[in-house]
């Protein structure tokens, strides 16, 4: 019967630090895409208020104190707010 002794191989410093790159860049494509996905969210609650804003009639804003012209730049100065 023959015994087999594993000793520390030269590569195994160079893998090691391979996976902790691998792992730093896992970490910062994680934190990109919950950025992307932030952003894509506010977008799409942006979509919902320019709708429903859009649905209300002229007389029904003009009760608000709103024009159509004011939509946009009321649901951007809501984005900024959040933004904070």
């Amino acid at each position: 019967m023959t015994t087999i002794t594993t000793r520390p191989s030269a590569l195994q410093p160079a893998l090691f630090e391979a996976a902790a790159v691998l792992r730093n860049l896992f970490a910062q494509f994680q934190r990109a895409l919950q950025r992307f996905d932030a952003r894509w969210q506010a977008r799409a609650r942006a979509a919902v208020a320019i709708r429903e804003l859009n649905s209300l009639s002229d007389r029904d804003l003009r009760d608000m104190g709103l024009s159509r012209g004011d939509i946009p730049r009321l649901v951007e100065q809501e984005r900024n707010w959040r933004r904070g």
